[in-house]
């Protein structure tokens, strides 16, 4: 080999190892955005429109889409879907398409189905040829020519997919493919975040429509929640009794016994639910049956109480 040959293949070398430098320090770029998208957006969905768009941005995708699925949902159509895209109505039948495709069965599709099938991302670079790509009319109707997708998947269950849609034949970019583990980790968090927001809210609900008085406390006795329930039964509004102590509910002739249950519950020991008396606002005694339970933060230390009153007036009454 000659000494320009050598400068040439030295210098070609030099060019794919800066190529390869710019590639990451892309790559941890990217990263860096989705936590700070993950972090400081309002909410998850909004956190999800900003990683969707700048995964879409990072690889110059046409069109891209985060599907997600509904908590022990076993696949078929996606719960929801958020789409990016420079100019929407150019895809309007295909996003319509797309939003009612279900994935169910054996998942014998190649793209999607495939990435959730197996777990891993899937890269077409014509769409055009491949066989099982169920939305390949519309596709092609847009001038969409390539797709890649991959699964968000924890503990075994897809949570979501994320599918991207160029309007060339494109290559497959290997370091990204080799890479994508963390953006769905990182994805995975965001979705999960989501879930658990999404099932507070639903608790919540819950709560504040029971006919049943239900109160929680904290470890020093004061009160943090108080639902609509509580309100009627006791006359305190939630802003009057919030931070003050539980025992303005307690007559005096019945503080030993709500002391007994304190104590079993400082030990770990569940309550059943019992027949006692407490106090409404105006001073009146109300027959109510408790229920108690603790309240338990992530690592099963104990950091309050849940408290439910039924009213038992017209049950005493009746005896």
């Amino acid at each position: 080999m000659t000494g320009v040959a050598l400068i040439y293949r030295d210098i070609s070398e030099l060019k794919r190892v800066q190529r390869d430098l710019e590639r990451k320090a892309d790559f941890s770029r990217l990263m860096e955005s989705l936590s700070r998208a993950a972090n400081e957006a309002a909410n998850v969905k909004t956190s999800l429109q900003s990683c969707l768009k700048r995964i879409a941005e990072y690889g110059n995708w046409t069109l891209g889409r985060v599907a997600t699925f509904a908590s022990g949902q076993r696949l078929g159509t996606p719960q929801a879907s958020i789409w990016h895209c420079l100019q929407p109505t150019h895809f309007t039948e295909f996003i319509e398409i797309s939003n009612r495709y279900s994935y169910t069965g054996r998942l014998s599709g190649q793209f999607v189905s495939e990435a959730l099938r197996e777990g891993k991302p899937v890269w077409v670079p014509d769409l055009s040829i491949m066989h099982g790509f169920g939305r390949l009319a519309e596709a092609t109707k847009c001038s969409l020519r390539s797709g890649f997708a991959f699964p968000v998947i924890v503990a075994g269950e897809p949570l979501a997919f994320l599918e991207f849609f160029a309007g060339e034949i494109r290559a497959p970019d290997a370091p990204f493919l080799e890479a994508i583990s963390s953006v769905s980790a990182q994805l995975a968090r965001l979705i999960e975040r989501a879930r658990a927001e999404a099932a507070r809210a639903q608790l919540a609900t819950i709560v504040e429509s029971s006919d049943d008085a239900i109160v929680s406390r904290d470890l020093e006795r004061r009160i943090v929640t108080w639902n609509a329930a509580a309100e009627r039964l006791f006359g305190y509004r939630a802003a009057e009794v919030i931070g003050q102590n539980v025992s303005l509910l307690i007559p005096p002739d019945q503080e030993a016994q709500a002391a007994h249950t304190r104590a079993l519950l400082a030990g770990g020991h569940s309550i059943p639910v019992y027949d006692a008396v407490r106090l409404a606002k105006d001073g009146r005694r109300l027959d109510v049956s408790i229920s108690q339970s603790p309240i338990k933060d992530a690592v099963g230390q104990m950091i309050g109480v849940s408290l439910t009153f039924h009213d038992i007036t017209e049950r005493k009454q009746a005896e």
